[in-house]
């Protein structure tokens, strides 16, 4: 509840935060490639859920058992997405609430790495055009100076006014 969080554009009461962001991000949670780098972590574990490596049933992915086992959902009038998993055990239940988190932050974390890289990328290429733009402007200046025999004119008025500055000073 700081003043300036009103103002921020990350902020939730930002007007440039479209109202559909926390919708967005529980497609995100809900998503295949979410659940399968959550099966690929959990995986790795000393100890795995009971039911993912066999996915619960014969033929059954194990994304497909993690996207079973875990309810998203928006809760209204917030910024806030509550992540529920199910399981016979309660950590293992947390176990793979807790992961859920992880690897949507990590995944998070890794399209704005993105997102500022392409903006920085697009930047860089916008000033090397601005620049070759500015080189190309002061070539043709200077090529104009040169055809119409016109003296720097910083020069000249750095000039004209020494002498007027010579010339009040003689007067008083």
């Amino acid at each position: 509840d700081r003043p300036e969080d009103k103002f921020s554009i990350l902020s939730a009461q930002s007007p440039f935060r479209p109202a559909s962001a926390a919708s967005n991000e529980v497609q995100v949670l809900r998503s295949r490639t979410l659940a399968l780098e959550v099966a690929r972590r959990l995986s790795s574990e000393n100890q795995p859920p009971r039911g993912l490596q066999s996915g619960g049933r014969p033929g059954t992915q194990p994304e497909d058992w993690i996207l079973s086992h875990t309810r998203i959902r928006h809760l209204e009038g917030s910024d806030v997405v509550e992540i529920r998993a199910s399981a016979p055990d309660p950590g293992d239940a947390a176990l793979i609430a807790n992961t859920c988190a992880e690897v949507y932050v990590d995944l998070s974390r890794d399209r704005a790495r993105a997102e500022v890289r392409r903006v920085r990328e697009f930047l860089a290429d916008q000033v090397q055009v601005v620049r070759d733009r500015l080189q190309q402007s002061e070539s043709d200046l200077r090529d104009y100076q040169e055809r119409s025999q016109i003296a720097s004119l910083p020069d000249e008025t750095k000039a004209l006014v020494e002498q007027v500055a010579t010339f009040e000073s003689s007067h008083n």
